[in-house]
């Protein structure tokens, strides 16, 4: 991949930076007990080897730079810090680019943490532990600012690099404290041990960072890098081309670690990274496209020929592809969740209506039958016949009147609605049995927009389901109304045995009943009516209790 040239130039720019403050600061005669720098030096090189396959951006040796600078001289870090970027090139076998932009930040890290400390010096308290903590988090935060930088100036910023620096601060801090005052007590002691412990303290730090970071730790040798080590692979490993970019999405239901093992498993050795928090980007060296599609994976592809190409625009291609690709995926998915919920309802439907015909059907063909044979029928066996009829005429007008689709009442006026509650109330008195009790609670109500009989057809069917739950016991019924801001309610309370909670949800399905000769449409009526007019319909029921309310708009 090929740095944009504003991402070069800046890279330029911090490393002349950096020279002109060797250039005016930098004097290698001012350094204090030059034997000793250059076994520290020594030192160095070995924890330097010690360290090499640490996976993490971060340097371990930054553990001297606080002890160079308080006991041999600002001009002691600086040649340090040359040191510190060379061996890192030599050993890490760094690109130029990352070279040089190495070398002047850390450079210029030194030279503004100097800046800044000699013009504070003066407001610290003398406790040495006081100008270390200065020390050491104004030269963290110097030399992080200038990596956010180079990373937000290249297009390859990541989050994650804060949680790692930041984390890596936490765990360091302690042992950067104990290296500064275990010099002060013993020097030559502290130069052997340092390399033993940071090579030691190197696995603590790996674990630590792997905990911390576990999205990107899948397994005892399995690693998914972030998305920034997609940049610095294109740089420094890509030697031969064409390469196949495939960006995945993750599958609904899997964990990120299931699903990259399982894409190891189905893909073989390649690299994979990720790209976000659901999708991985995988760089192959050949096509992969057939296992893919085998596994139902969702996944858009690029070809790279060249190493003259824009990184960052072929990973915005893949994404907007995936992007399309994802969206027909769950418009499919919604089609074929709605036709499977459509054709379940079509079979609820017709299983109720056979249910619900077939039996006045059957007792009107079997009067038929005796008829046939001879046998007359008596006035009570076809007013039986008519009932059984007109049940069926009723079902299919129901059926009618759900099946058209939900619009606003045509015949909406004002009306009383209490008015209606007691012509109600008047109507079903003669279907009241013994010791059942029906009152009316009545609250002082504005007109009401709405279809009169529609709504008086609701009330009517909510008071008979109510009358019919206390019938067999000394039951009350009460109906009231309420006025609710912008609404009234209308309340139908009974003391009956109430609905059990598993029965409640199904309650305004179709077909759904307890009664032995309902036809259980009279609640999905009474929501698809109540819904017509802008109001809701809701049920609350106990063992004892149960209350059936629905709601209308003032206006």
């Amino acid at each position: 991949m090929k740095l944009a040239w504003y991402a070069k130039l800046y890279i330029y720019l911090v490393f002349c930076c950096s020279l002109i403050v060797l250039f005016f600061y930098f004097d290698p005669y001012s350094i204090k007990n030059p034997y000793l720098y250059f076994a520290i030096v020594l030192s160095s090189i070995i924890s330097f080897i010690n360290m090499v396959n640490l996976k993490f951006s971060f340097n371990l040796l930054s553990i001297w730079y606080p002890i160079l600078y308080f006991d041999f001289g600002f001009s002691a870090a600086l040649g340090y810090a040359i040191l510190d970027g060379y061996v890192c090139h030599l050993i890490r076998k760094e690109q130029f680019y990352k070279l040089i932009f190495n070398f002047g930040q850390i450079i210029l890290s030194i030279f503004f943490t100097h800046l800044i400390f000699i013009n504070i010096k003066s407001y610290l308290p003398s406790v040495q532990f006081i100008s270390y903590i200065i020390f050491h988090f104004c030269f963290f935060f110097t030399n992080f600012l200038f990596l956010v930088s180079i990373l937000i100036i290249a297009d390859i910023f990541n989050k994650k690099l804060i949680k790692e620096a930041l984390s890596i601060q936490i765990i360091t801090f302690p042992i950067y404290y104990l290296a500064f005052n275990a010099f002060h007590t013993s020097p030559i002691i502290t130069m052997f041990l340092v390399p033993i412990v940071i090579y030691l303290y190197k696995k603590k730090i790996d674990e630590h960072l792997l905990k911390y970071l576990d999205d990107d730790y899948i397994d005892y040798q399995t690693y998914v890098y972030s998305r920034k080590y997609i940049f610095e692979h294109f740089s420094t490993e890509i030697s031969h081309y064409p390469v196949w970019l495939y960006l995945v999405e993750q599958s609904q239901g899997n964990s990120s670690n299931d699903f990259i093992i399982f894409l190891r498993n189905l893909c073989g050795s390649q690299l994979f990274c990720r790209y976000s928090s659901n999708r991985i980007l995988i760089i192959s060296q050949g096509q992969i496209c057939d296992r893919l599609k085998t596994a139902k994976i969702p996944f858009s592809i690029k070809m790279i020929e060249t190493d003259t190409f824009n990184l960052e625009a072929a990973l915005t291609d893949l994404e907007q592809e995936l992007n399309k690709i994802t969206r027909k995926s769950a418009k499919q998915r919604e089609i074929a969740l709605s036709n499977s919920v459509r054709l379940a309802t079509i079979g609820q439907l017709a299983a109720g209506l056979a249910h619900e015909i077939r039996n006045p059907l059957t007792a009107v063909k079997g009067f038929l039958q005796l008829y046939s044979l001879g046998n007359k029928l008596d006035t009570e066996t076809i007013q039986l016949m008519k009932t059984e009829l007109n049940r069926i005429n009723q079902l299919v007008t129901d059926l009618l009147y759900l099946s058209a689709p939900l619009t606003e009442p045509k015949n909406k006026e004002q009306h009383d609605l209490n008015q209606l509650v007691c012509e109600v109330a008047e109507l079903l008195k003669p279907e009241l049995k013994t010791g059942v009790q029906l009152k009316l609670q009545l609250a002082t109500l504005p007109p009401v927009a709405m279809d009169r009989n529609q709504i008086k057809q609701v009330i009517l069917n909510l008071v008979q389901n109510a009358l019919h739950a206390v019938s067999n016991s000394q039951g009350k019924v009460l109906l009231e109304t309420v006025r609710n801001g912008p609404q009234v309610i209308v309340r139908v309370r009974d003391n009956g045995p109430g609905i059990p909670p598993d029965l409640q949800e199904r309650i305004f399905d179709p077909f759904y009943t307890t009664k032995e000769y309902g036809t259980g449409l009279g609640l999905t009526i009474c929501r698809q009516l109540i819904n017509a007019h802008g109001g809701q319909i809701r049920i609350d029921s106990h063992p004892g209790r149960t209350l059936v309310e629905f709601s209308l708009p003032v206006q």
